[in-house]
């Protein structure tokens, strides 16, 4: 389910490991209680296209001439994998840094022997939270460090399976965009869910009143807001891998980067539009609430002001006169049907003022009218 209205203590991850003030650029250690084992899956291509998957845990696993590999490790704090890799591929310290302190921004660095790319990937609940892939880009390999393991490179791993993809001949900076692409995938399940969800609600704020909508809302809104600060970054770091002078990625990658630049503009687009649907929902709550308010003040004040010369009239003959003294002190009193008439004046008194109130319209509900038009508008402007 991707939508959670509260998170749970046992789905919050430790905070991401940051370095201590003064700490030299480049320099990281993990802590004891932080570390935690990673699983590595190496993928070796070789000139023909044919491909071999070693899931030993080998970290250090050599290139064979005229081949190339993937190494995917799920974890980031083990020192170990770390370790050897860094030494095997030549990393530079402060991009294994990077990797290490997985609370990045999207961006991409360029080093001697590799170009780093930090990317933001939505995580499946709860809705709105994300998590860094990190991916090292070589001459003749690819690296991904992903924080936690999830089945976002399943796909790559089935094509590579295949022969004849376009994976196995068009070399790594291909699998490098391979990678970048079904990242920015991800966020279209997300979206789908966070739309599904905006018309939950909407259905919810015309139905009926209730006091979790406002609080649905607010958390729809912040799940916004923390997609936006990972696809905003996102899409300036694709824009820079599609430029023609971005290296190790050669003019045919080019075209394939600057599809998913397309892609990351429109996850933009719909993060944008969806906050504008949310902002437009709470002001459609709040609205809705007023307008039963008003209807209920409505009916008691229309019931107040029956009740008000029917109370005089109670409250006139309430009084202590004694007509025996004075035959002006309430004759009535004395008439044999003086109790039916007063009853009888009193209900006419009623109905002239419910018909009179009916006659302006008074009485008349135009809540169904206003929600149904207010929930049009709101849509249309989803769309």
């Amino acid at each position: 389910m991707w939508f959670l209205r509260v998170s749970q203590p046992d789905q919050i991850r430790p905070r991401p490991l940051a370095a201590a003030p003064g700490t030299a650029p480049g320099k990281f250690q993990i802590p004891e209680h932080a570390r935690h084992p990673a699983t590595v899956r190496t993928t070796i291509i070789d000139a023909n296209g044919a491909c071999e998957v070693d899931d030993s845990g080998d970290a250090a696993t050599r290139v064979p001439t005229g081949a190339w590999l993937w190494v995917d490790v799920v974890g980031v704090r083990d020192e170990r994998v770390l370790g050897q890799l860094a030494d095997r591929f030549a990393l530079h310290p402060l991009a294994v840094e990077d990797i290490v302190h997985a609370h990045q921004r999207a961006k991409v660095d360029h080093y001697e022997h590799h170009t780093l790319i930090v990317l933001r990937m939505p995580e499946s609940a709860p809705l709105g939270r994300t998590s860094q892939v990190a991916i090292v880009l070589g001459d003749d390999f690819v690296l991904t460090f992903r924080e936690h393991e999830s089945a976002v490179m399943a796909p790559i791993h089935k094509r590579l399976a295949l022969p004849g993809t376009r994976l196995r001949s068009h070399g790594v900076d291909y699998l490098a965009y391979a990678i970048v692409d079904v990242i920015i995938d991800e966020y279209f399940p997300a979206l789908t869910a966070i739309g599904d969800r905006i018309d939950m609600l909407e259905d919810t704020v015309f139905e009926r009143t209730d006091p979790n909508v406002a609080a649905d809302i607010h958390t729809l809104r912040r799940q916004l807001v923390s997609l936006k600060r990972a696809v905003w970054p996102l899409r300036d770091t694709i824009a820079a891998l599609s430029r023609d002078d971005s290296p190790r990625f050669g003019e045919p990658t080019h075209v394939f980067l600057r599809d998913a630049h397309d892609h990351a503009l429109r996850i933009i687009e719909l993060v944008e539009g969806y906050r504008d649907s949310v902002a437009s929902l709470m002001d459609l709550h709040l609205s809705s609430v007023s307008q039963r308010l008003n209807e209920v003040m409505k009916v008691l004040t229309v019931i107040s002001t029956i009740f008000i010369p029917l109370t005089f009239i109670v409250g006139v003959y309430g009084m202590n006169f004694d007509s025996a003294v004075s035959a002006a002190n309430m004759p009535e009193l004395k008439h044999p049907l003086g109790y039916p008439i007063v009853l009888g004046v009193m209900a006419a008194l009623a109905a002239v003022l419910m018909a009179a109130f009916w006659r302006r319209g008074w009485l008349k509900s135009r809540s169904n009218q206003v929600g149904t038009h207010a929930a049009d508008d709101s849509r249309s402007t989803a769309e």
